[in-house]
């Protein structure tokens, strides 16, 4: 998951390519870099092996090989970025001249280990092609067996903070409105949403992962034995909903969100490792939910409820959404606005379910310091907490729109 990277915070090394790595492992001999039927995005089938992250030596004679115009590149600045806890990423600058036609910064993304037990790669990529036709998001420049090498968007990443304020949280609703609007939809009416798709295979990995003994030990605070029976309860609940099934972003927390430097203000939605078709309602919950968290905090994990947007914030939000959507009308707004908050409280209960599982398999499988055990538990506490009050709204919604 992309989280955790909402305020970037850098390590600076400056780098000479001297001689031939050390310390550079590849899981396939090298070879030239080949190139597929990918549109002309470069591919290469090696992979780059961190085993230690700070010798960055690995890092640009790598790029050497995999970049196109960076072969008779001797020095780069890199800067690795902290915060993010799916993938290890970098900010490389070439210190030397490049070609034209190659960029002289670069986004450099490597694979996090385990990560393709929760991410498709292969349909990501797909996605991002799609997305890059219609202008939304950085460029692919290379790919890689473990990572890609991105567009560098000179930029600064939103904060908890920023997305609490009202013109910003306006500007994020529709930034969502218009990809939930305008990439096309699925192909076919039997698509299984996202949510569905990930709660059930990552729910049946973490039963795997989970031990006898460690289920035993963590019974207290997950109870994972008692979770496949609220699932299929909350399913019951949101299949009540009307909630359309759109192009989503999945994982719209403060850190996918570029504030451009370049002049123009634009604010750009980044980071498209659990997009997918899925409910719209599930997109907003969790972008809510988000609020919540402050992961560059002294404890991240944690979630702050006090933090969750008041209706007066909801609605600031929802009302942005709906102008692009154009589907409320004045007279029936506020009835829309009381409508789209229930469908967001119960899709909260889908994202907690969600990510909950997430920091399971992280917890077992992540190389990245961080308290994903704890998180885990914290996601599925408060669904449990919250869960009864809002299955109780939602069928009280129901018997009033029936009279």
């Amino acid at each position: 998951m992309a989280k955790f990277n909402n305020k970037i915070s850098i390590s600076l090394i400056t780098v000479s390519f001297i001689s031939l790595p050390l310390v550079l492992f590849l899981r396939k001999k090298l070879s030239m870099l080949s190139r597929r039927k990918r549109g002309e995005i470069p591919r290469s089938d090696n992979a780059l092996e961190l085993t230690n992250p700070e010798n960055t030596d690995d890092i640009l004679s790598f790029l050497r090989n995999v970049l196109p115009g960076w072969s008779d590149v001797k020095t780069a600045e890199i800067k690795r970025v902290s915060g993010a806890l799916t993938n290890s990423v970098f900010f490389v600058t070439a210190l030397t001249e490049t070609p034209k036609a190659s960029p002289r910064k670069i986004l450099l993304r490597v694979y996090g280990t385990g990560a393709d037990q929760v991410i498709d790669r292969e349909r990501e990529l797909k996605f991002l092609e799609m997305l890059g036709s219609l202008n939304i998001g950085p460029s692919i420049l290379a790919l890689f067996q473990n990572g890609r090498v991105e567009q560098f968007l000179p930029s600064r990443t939103l904060t908890n903070q920023d997305i609490r304020n009202q013109e910003t949280s306006r500007q994020i609703a529709r930034l969502i409105a218009r990809l939930h609007s305008n990439v096309p939809g699925p192909s076919t009416k039997d698509v299984v949403p996202e949510v569905w798709a990930n709660i059930n295979k990552w729910y049946d990995i973490a039963v795997k992962l989970t031990t006898t003994e460690m289920r035993e030990a963590s019974i207290e605070i997950l109870n994972l034995d008692a979770l496949r029976d609220e699932i299929n309860e909350l399913r019951h609940y949101v299949d009540m909903l009307d909630s359309p099934i759109v192009f989503s972003h999945n994982d719209a927390q403060c850190g996918n969100f570029l504030r451009l430097t370049d002049g123009t203000n634009e604010l750009v939605i980044v980071d498209f490792e659990y997009s997918g078709y899925n409910y719209r309602g599930f997109d907003l919950a969790n972008h809510f939910c988000e609020w919540a968290y402050d992961y560059h905090s002294e404890e991240p994990h944690k979630m702050k409820p006090d933090l969750y947007p008041t209706i007066l914030e909801q609605n600031n939000f929802l009302r942005a959404y709906l102008e692009v959507e154009k589907k409320s009308r004045n007279d029936k707004i506020e009835v829309e606005l009381a409508q789209r908050r229930l469908e967001c409280d119960v899709f909260s209960l889908t994202s907690h379910v969600l990510w909950g599982l997430w920091g399971v398999l992280q917890h077992y499988q992540s190389q990245i310091p961080f308290e994903y055990l704890p998180y885990a538990a914290g996601r599925l506490e408060e669904f449990r907490r919250v869960k009864e009050g809002i299955y109780k709204q939602l069928i009280e919604s129901r018997g009033q729109s029936s009279q």
